[in-house]
């Protein structure tokens, strides 16, 4: 899965520009119903594998010996763009929601400089000036 594959217009998150924006809590999830799979991490797999299939695929990344890294993934169909746990009305089907959907509309992304930086989900309707919890104060305050 790749960020571009669940965010449409993803955008380093940045204290003056995003000054007084809001993110609205995620209850429909319908962004994620052409995912037919989804990152884990290692500290939600007690809870993930009583719902889910876990696999291990290869990501582009190299550790430090130059070997390939694996990262988990839960399984939500098996064919492309098939996810069997959202419904035409965009609930989510199982009892547990995976991290990368529950943190939607940010992810972190690791830059050149190596550092983990986030980005937000500027394409989602979210992510606005009116409604949720504020994400910056207008002095750029988290």
């Amino acid at each position: 899965m790749s960020l571009t594959a669940l965010y449409r217009q993803p955008v380093l998150l940045d204290r003056n520009q995003h000054r007084g924006k809001r993110i609205r809590r995620l209850d429909h999830f319908g962004i994620a119903a052409k995912l037919n799979a989804g990152f884990l991490t290692a500290g939600e797999f007690p809870e993930a594998a009583k719902e889910f299939v876990i696999g291990f695929v290869t990501v582009p990344e190299k550790d430090e010996q130059g070997r390939e890294e694996v990262s988990p993934m839960a399984l939500f169909g098996l064919r492309q763009e098939e996810n069997l746990l959202v419904d035409a009305d965009g609930r989510w089907a199982l009892r547990y929601v995976p991290a990368f959907l529950r943190r939607y509309p940010l992810a972190f992304v690791r830059g050149e400089d190596n550092q983990n930086n986030v980005v937000v989900d500027a394409g989602w309707d979210g992510f606005n000036d009116a409604e949720g919890e504020l994400l910056i104060e207008a002095d750029g305050q988290a």
